[in-house]
């Protein structure tokens, strides 16, 4: 492919279409592109174990792909599963954090690596986290007691209009100590000051050798913002948010009309 040397890519709402699928036509112009030398990169805000499913269906293991997961918190290799960066939110910050959201009727989650673990199992969009990250369900009665190890992000759900109202109370606390953001319209996240798909996207970037103008990213939410200025070309999806579109160099269509496809076919030889 001329002048791309690697491909980085969001999945909800990205590389997935409104139901969760890779379709045939995206799914094949990525496989070429990786024919042609590409490194793919999934770059995601959900835990590792989310993403193999479609790190599998796209070839990344036999192809030298690497996997973004956590925001940014870990890069990854997609066949040897080796841990190539990481970065992780101090325990008693984290305490902190999860002591704050108590004020708030907001459903807490937490990834401890097999399952993930909330106080409501009926809270806001824990069954459809669970599901999409294949992760069982495990309640504790306080996150804060549960939880002994550093984790790489805390989640916190609500009905979008209400998480719009209140997340500026829910981050400032921690204004210049941690990233927060929204990852999806009922998702509001804190990970480690500095975290981001950028920030991973560069440390792989100057271990590959490669230039960021030889980067072609695509994303739909706040989350992706980092990583679509960072690449050489970035392209937001015609369904992502005002922000990204603003901040995209080039927005495509939907993902549920294959906008990813319709860039990367131009790039391919």
């Amino acid at each position: 492919m001329k002048q791309i040397r690697l491909i980085a890519v969001d999945i909800d709402g990205t590389l997935t279409n409104q139901d969760k699928r890779i379709t045939p036509r995206t799914q094949h112009a990525l496989l070429e592109a990786q024919k042609q030398g590409v490194v793919l990169v999934l770059a995601s805000g959900r835990p590792a174990c989310g993403l193999k499913k479609y790190a599998l269906q796209l070839h990344l293991p036999a192809y030298g792909g690497k996997l973004i997961a956590f925001n940014g918190g870990l890069l990854a290799d997609a066949k040897t599963g080796e841990v190539i960066y990481e970065r992780k939110m101090p325990l008693p910050l984290a305490k902190e954090v999860l002591r704050h959201l108590r004020q708030f009727p907001v459903t807490v989650m937490l990834c401890d690596g097999e399952a993930l673990v909330v106080e409501d199992e009926n809270g806001y969009q824990v069954e459809y986290e669970a599901n999409c990250n294949h992760l069982r369900i495990t309640k504790t009665d306080s996150l804060e007691e549960y939880l002994d190890f550093s984790p790489y992000k805390l989640l916190a759900s609500a009905n979008p209009p209400y998480l719009a109202g209140i997340h500026e109370q829910l981050s400032a606390p921690f204004a210049g100590r941690l990233s927060t953001f929204f990852s999806a319209p009922f998702y509001f996240e804190f990970v480690p000051l500095g975290v981001s798909k950028a920030d991973a996207l560069q440390k792989l970037c100057e271990r590959q050798g490669i230039h960021r103008q030889e980067v072609l990213c695509f994303g739909d939410e706040e989350n992706d913002l980092e990583m679509i200025r960072f690449a050489g070309h970035g392209v937001a999806m015609g369904n992502a948010c005002g922000l990204l579109k603003q901040a995209a160099d080039e927005i495509t269509l939907s993902n549920d009309e294959d906008g990813i496809a319709a860039v990367v076919e131009r790039y391919l030889d």
